[in-house]
This record gives structure tokens, C-alpha cells and sequence, in this order.
């Protein structure tokens, strides 16, 4: 019974958890008063009536830092493996060493990565089509979990932090250097006194923000564009 988000249920299971849910968090937070009283109040709901969860390792990532197999860093840990020559001739790639700048390569204040570009064609996400981007194979986490603090090359993503009045008309976009970040994964890779693992945990914070980043200015602009910003 004890997962944590993204939870996924059927509208009867969700319509009998979540008054048990509702009715038990204020109690947990009587003896637990701290911010994960919630969903130890959900884990209870769920235990009371018995229902179990499938637990999927592949459907988010969240902890850079994280070994466990919970999180779905494995694809994200793939990017580093890609032969760049092949993917300009459309082939399918193979290992070639430790590219960990493909996490953020192509990114911009305003897109996400080029690799995950292609991922998101080749799978026919959103309004990313053929004409679009070349190429591409390779699978992605459905959710970023962003629950952590990311801090990479000067760049820091934390929910916490994000100005409340973010979304408005005269909203102005989250910092972005992509020089900065790129310069700082080759220094990465290119560095013999870490580690692999230790690598890894940084190309990650790196990957949430060339992610997070532009997907929050992405957001702030279809939100102008909802709200007819421009008159």
C-alpha cells in the first residue's frame, strides 16, 4: 500500500479512497506534523479499504541522486550513450561513450533537448512531427516528479521558489544558458576525479533543468496566449 505519486486509479476506486483519504490526513497530522502526513494518510485510506497498487519503475523520475530502480533514470542515463553520427544519418544509435551534454544540447529558453525531441516524435507526442525532427528511438519517463531542489551550472529549479504571480501578462521567462550548462556537462565528462555514478547524478540535475526550465517558460506563453496578452 505505501507508493507515492503519480498515483492512477479508476474513478470507483479514487471516489471510495479519497473520503477515507480526506478524513484521516488531519489525524496523521496531529501525531506527524510535517509535510508528508498527506500521504501517509493516503497509504492508511488505501490499507483500510485494501487496495494495491502495481508499482511502475519506469513512469517518473525525480531524485537525481537516487540509485534505486523506483525512479525511471535509466532512459534519461541512456542519452549518454548515443553516437551522434548516426543520428544525423537517421540510424539507430549504439553506445559510444559518455555524451552527457545530450541531456541539454538544443535546448533553449523556450524548446526542450534535441534527443528529446526526437523521443517525443517517435513516440507522436503533442504536435512534434516528421517534419519536424529527424529520426529517433529511445523511450522517456511519462512524469517529472520536480519535488527536488535542482541546482546545475548556475541554474536552480525549486517549486518553492517560483514567484506565485508567475503566470501573467507581463510575466517575464526563467533564466536560461544553455553555454553555461553545456560547457559545464563537458567539464563533467571530461573530469577523471569523479566518478561514473557521481557523473550520473549530475548529468541528472543537468537533464531536470534543460527540462523544467523550458517547460515552464513554454507554459508562461501559451498562458499570454489564452489570455490574449497582446490584446
Amino acid at each position: 500500500y505505501a507508493v507515492g505519486p503519480v498515483y492512477i486509479a479508476s474513478t470507483s476506486d479514487w471516489m471510495e479512497l479519497l473520503p477515507r483519504w480526506h478524513d484521516y490526513t488531519p489525524r496523521v497530522h496531529e501525531q506527524y506534523p510535517k509535510l508528508l502526513a498527506e500521504m501517509y494518510a493516503f497509504t492508511m485510506a488505501a490499507a483500510d479499504m485494501q487496495l494495491k497498487f502495481a508499482l511502475s519503475s519506469s513512469y517518473m523520475v525525480s531524485d537525481p541522486n537516487t540509485m534505486s530502480t523506483t525512479d525511471g533514470w535509466l532512459w534519461v542515463d541512456e542519452y549518454a550513450t548515443r553516437d551522434e553520427s548516426s543520428i544525423a544519418h537517421g540510424a539507430k544509435h549504439h553506445p559510444v561513450g559518455n555524451a552527457l551534454r545530450s541531456v541539454c544540447e538544443g535546448a533553449n529558453l523556450n524548446s526542450l533537448p534535441t534527443e528529446t525531441l526526437r523521443r517525443l516524435k517517435n513516440y507522436g507526442y503533442g504536435n512534434y512531427h516528421d517534419a519536424d525532427i529527424l529520426g529517433g528511438d529511445g523511450a522517456l519517463p511519462t512524469f517529472l516528479h520536480y519535488c527536488q531542489n535542482y541546482k546545475f551550472a548556475n541554474h536552480t529549479f525549486a517549486k518553492r521558489k517560483m514567484p506565485h504571480d508567475f503566470f501573467r501578462c507581463n510575466g517575464e521567462p526563467l533564466k536560461f544558458d544553455e553555454e553555461s550548462l553545456l560547457r559545464e556537462l563537458d567539464s563533467i565528462q571530461n573530469d577523471g576525479r569523479l566518478s561514473e555514478t557521481q557523473k550520473k547524478k549530475q548529468m541528472r540535475a543537468g537533464f531536470m533543468v534543460c527540462h523544467l526550465v523550458p517547460l515552464m517558460n513554454m507554459a508562461l506563453a501559451d498562458y499570454k496566449v489564452d489570455q490574449q496578452c497582446d490584446g
